[in-house]
């Protein structure tokens, strides 16, 4: 007779289905202050699949700044916008579904 091990609350590491249920990746929304009041919005943590010119592109139109994209020393791609936008930008993500509100970390005061 075999007997049947029951645990509740864990994840079996093995199991090829939980890989999928993997939490995503946090986006972060960070200020970086430049001379006197002027400032620069930093996003970095965006996910793969979304096409980042497109986007800068909207928020270039939308919110009338500038910015750009940088790509960092580990390939992990860095968009830049001129003045404070981290509130309309962590709207928009949420909004347009791209990332979960409890992926959106928003940093500085």
């Amino acid at each position: 007779m075999t007997e049947k091990v029951v645990t509740f609350g864990s994840v079996n590491e093995f199991d090829e289905d939980d890989h999928a249920q993997v939490p995503q990746e946090h986006m972060h929304l960070h200020i970086q202050q430049r001379n006197g009041r002027k400032c620069i919005t930093l996003i970095e943590g965006f996910p793969d699949d979304i096409d980042l010119k497109k986007v800068l592109r909207f928020f270039k139109k939308s919110y009338q700044c500038n910015g750009t994209i940088v790509t960092a020393d580990d390939e992990n791609k860095v968009m830049q916008l001129t003045g404070d936008r981290r509130k309309q930008v962590a709207k928009f993500l949420e909004e347009e579904q791209i990332v979960p509100k409890e992926s959106i970390k928003v940093h500085g005061s």
